[in-house]
């Protein structure tokens, strides 16, 4: 006789099942959503990776301002990807970055079934905790922050499966890598740990200070396991770990010693400051974001905390809710930006359905009803942030750049997303890199400035310069270009300074600019100095299927020797 499965073996089936269902789920997603074109990625993200696959940081100078010299581990998986086995083929790309979303939909379900014996209520946590208006947004898109939330949202059911103390340092340890491969998740740190000795609670003091030890152990291990030899890299070239951020605390002698943070999203005034979710939660609003958005799932998770007096039922379920509020806490004090709270959204939505059904005790009725009720308000209210998206092309990535003479300098300019173009010069042999924005333009005085002053004036051969003045990226959802595109904003600040005194002796030895290059991510495109807004093309979709929307003429003379893109063009009122 055959030996029947074990229950054991059953569990794995089913979790293998599910895991291939979400992970087709994020990949379907991601190509519904269109070809990702966000600011960040044309910033940073794709020259970062580039730069590290290929060896760059070690001649480059700051080439994309203050975001240069962060881990570029997560940048290198996209741009080895993007640039290489898979630049010919964008949907297979778009679906393998929906991956990360199909697993944040696996570990949800496996979360909302821990802590839900009743079916119903676990269904309505799972929905509530995958739809959130940053999550959403964020499906198939290289900012980072749902790929290191997957981490984290790892550590969270890596310590609510068993209290023993391998189980806590284990997830110590994935927070730690977290907060390596993108610094922001670095906040939720104090949450995670006090969640970890909230687990450990009734257990006696010496085992919940081991447990905490334990966790901050981990935790020092994973980080530094991601991170440490990215530090020490950065601490031998420019005399701090974090370079240039955090200067204030490392105090390099590169640049000024001051700290940068980002304080546009933080609340103003006392009411916002007690009651920020709000602000969010019932009209689209861009108090937390760059665009408009309407999500109530943290207003509702929080107004409903006071109204749990007695703690809920079992360990796992107070650790989480001691996560959201001390979560809560820390990002609203240091950046309040929503898309670096996608675990919090997350969380917010797995304890709502717990939090509704108890202020309806006794009555299991009435609180299902009222979880239903809430669940489907919630689902209807939320409205997704626009995300920059562009309709799939014939490549991942396609310009007309040309080649550089050997041992050229190229300079960037503007902070206008350029630097993507870098990787795409062909025959750049010698090709040196730096950037003369802002970055380097506030380090007056300082060595940073100094050394590339030093490097445009000495250098012996060739000097470009690369530069955007605008370009248009349709704010698209789902592939679908919006009847107005997007203008990247020229900061007249930084134009004013780069045109002050001491500012033009970085530009003293800049040659003549090679001939403007074209490049086409979808719709968007950048250009080489001397190009100016000259005029606004339209651009239909050819029979070959390329993306339909606006698009931007920039050189003020057409440039020989260029491959004209086979698109019907109209011309239109600039």
């Amino acid at each position: 006789m055959r030996a029947r499965p074990s229950l054991a073996g059953h569990r794995r089936l089913l979790h293998l099942i599910g895991l291939a269902l979400c992970l087709a789920a994020g990949a379907i997603l991601s190509l519904r959503s269109g070809q990702d074109a966000n600011w960040d990625l044309l910033d940073y993200h794709l020259y970062n990776g580039a730069a590290f696959l290929h060896g760059r940081f070690e001649r480059d100078l700051l080439p994309t301002g203050l975001q240069s010299d962060l881990n570029p581990l997560l940048d290198a998986l996209y741009a080895g990807l993007a640039l290489g086995p898979l630049k010919a083929a964008p949907r297979v790309l778009a679906a393998a970055t929906g991956l990360w979303f199909g697993t944040w939909l696996f570990l949800s379900a496996r979360l909302s079934l821990l802590l839900y014996a009743d079916r119903g209520l676990a269904l309505a946590a799972f929905a509530l905790s995958v739809t959130g208006a940053a999550t959403v947004s964020e499906i198939g898109t290289t900012t980072e922050d749902l790929q290191t939330g997957v981490v984290m949202l790892a550590g969270l059911l890596v310590l609510l499966n068993g209290t023993s103390l391998p189980r806590t340092a284990a997830g110590g340890l994935l927070f730690g890598l977290a907060a390596a491969l993108k610094l922001t998740s670095a906040t939720y740190a104090p949450a995670a740990l006090l969640m970890a000795v909230t687990l450990h609670h009734r257990a006696s003091r010496s085992h919940v200070l081991r447990a905490g030890i334990l966790f901050s152990c981990g935790w020092l291990g994973g980080f530094a396991a991601a991170d440490g030899w990215w530090a020490a890299t950065l601490s031998v070239r420019f005399g701090s770990p974090t370079f240039p951020m955090f200067n204030g605390v490392f105090r390099s002698a590169l640049y000024p010693p001051v700290s940068f943070t980002d304080g546009r999203f933080l609340p103003h005034g006392a009411a916002q400051w007690v009651f920020y979710p709000l602000f969010w939660a019932f009209h689209p609003a861009a108090r937390v974001s760059e665009f408009p958005l309407r999500d109530p799932r943290l207003a509702v998770a929080l107004c409903l905390l006071p109204f749990a007096l007695r703690p809920p039922r079992g360990a796992p379920a107070r650790a989480m809710l001691v996560f959201l509020a001390i979560g809560y806490l820390a990002w609203l004090t240091t950046s309040s930006i929503l898309r670096y709270a996608v675990i919090l959204e997350n969380v917010a939505g797995l304890m709502t359905p717990m939090l509704l059904a108890r202020l309806a005790a006794p009555s299991t009725r009435a609180g299902t009803l009222l979880v239903a009720l809430a669940t489907t308000v919630i689902l209807c209210d939320t409205r997704y942030p626009a995300t920059r998206r562009v309709a799939f092309g014939p490549t991942v990535l396609a310009a007309n750049a040309g080649s550089l003479p050997a041992n050229t300098l190229l300079v960037l300019t503007f902070r206008a997303p350029v630097s993507y173009l870098v990787p795409l010069f062909r025959d750049s042999r010698g090709l040196q890199v730096v950037d003369v924005g802002s970055t380097v333009l506030e380090a007056r005085g300082y060595g940073l400035y100094d050394r590339v002053t030093r490097l445009v004036r000495t250098h012996a051969g060739p000097i470009r310069v690369l530069s955007a003045g605008i370009s248009l990226l349709p704010e698209t959802r789902r592939g679908r270009p919006q009847p107005q595109g997007h203008r990247l904003p020229i900061d007249r600040e930084q134009r004013r300074r780069r045109r002050s005194a001491t500012g033009q002796s970085l530009h003293r030895r800049v040659g003549s600019a090679p001939r403007p290059a074209r490049s086409l991510l979808g719709t968007g495109r950048a250009p080489l100095r001397n190009a100016r807004p000259h005029r606004q093309l339209g651009a239909e979709t050819d029979r070959r299927g390329l993306s339909r929307g606006r698009r931007a003429s920039f050189a003020r003379h057409p440039p020989r020797r260029l491959e004209r893109p086979s698109l019907e063009r109209r011309r239109i009122r600039p």
